[in-house]
């Protein structure tokens, strides 16, 4: 018995490869545009009273974001330093910065070691001005600029 392949020219596929990917990612209907704002003041970050509860924060490559912790730290671990980095401001206030897109840990533990806040940095690479550019040229498109592995769909 014989088969035979039928191969589709690479800009079909690629084309519906980003579909199905969009398809999955956004679940139903596509959402309008709306520009987010930028974050301008310090992030509250609650902890629960089990401290090994982890909140992610995510950050686009290049941006930071200011946390003010319930409890003084004296000490924090970047599990990957080259995604992420964190830096003790004040025992208090903390400054995490996206260095890379990939994922990162930062642990904050306070002056007996004890775990204060377990936080997943995501890093992604930045959307914002092409999503700004593409819906001003396209201003009733429903088109979604994201960032997936690093890179932008």
């Amino acid at each position: 018995m014989t088969y035979k392949v039928r191969r589709l020219p690479i800009l079909t596929m690629s084309a519906a490869i980003l579909f199905a990917a969009s398809a999955v990612s956004a679940g139903a209907a596509p959402v309008p545009y709306a520009p987010q704002p930028s974050v301008s003041g310090p992030m509250r970050v609650t902890t629960q009273s089990s401290p090994a509860r982890t909140q992610v924060l995510n950050l686009a490559k290049g941006r930071s974001a200011v946390i003010d912790l319930p409890a003084d730290a004296s000490d924090v671990f970047v599990s990957n330093p080259a995604v992420a980095d964190a830096v003790l401001r004040t025992p208090r206030r903390i400054f995490v910065l996206g260095v890379a897109p990939g994922q990162s840990d930062a642990i904050f533990f306070d002056g007996m070691g004890r775990q204060i806040l377990n936080l997943s940095v995501h890093v992604e690479a930045p959307t914002d001005n092409l999503a700004d550019a593409v819906h001003r040229l396209f201003p009733d498109s429903h088109i979604d600029v994201q960032s997936l592995n690093g890179h932008i769909v």
